[in-house]
């Protein structure tokens, strides 16, 4: 088996997605299936950016706030859209 030696610059290192997976009781993961957990946290934590920042320029600042991330969130909590295309 070859190792991957590409630098990685995610938002969670792979150890710490392996590390949480065995916190949640899973003990063994495919590396193949590692990536999609990677690709799909990229993908929803842009999504969230975006919303973040879209509020933020509704309310006419150019800092986020607390509010605007609690908004955001409770919006996407009664929206309940969770998107699992690959």
């Amino acid at each position: 088996m070859e190792k991957n030696r590409k630098k990685s610059n995610k938002l969670i290192k792979r150890k710490n997605l392996i590390l949480e997976l065995r916190r949640q009781g899973v003990k063994r993961a495919n590396s193949d299936a590692l990536y999609l957990l990677e690709k799909y946290l990229e993908k929803n934590l842009s999504k969230l950016i975006n919303e973040i920042k879209e509020e933020r320029d509704i309310q006419g600042r150019k800092t986020i706030k607390k509010q605007d991330v609690k908004k955001v969130l409770s919006e996407d909590k009664a929206n309940k859209e969770i998107d699992f295309e690959i």
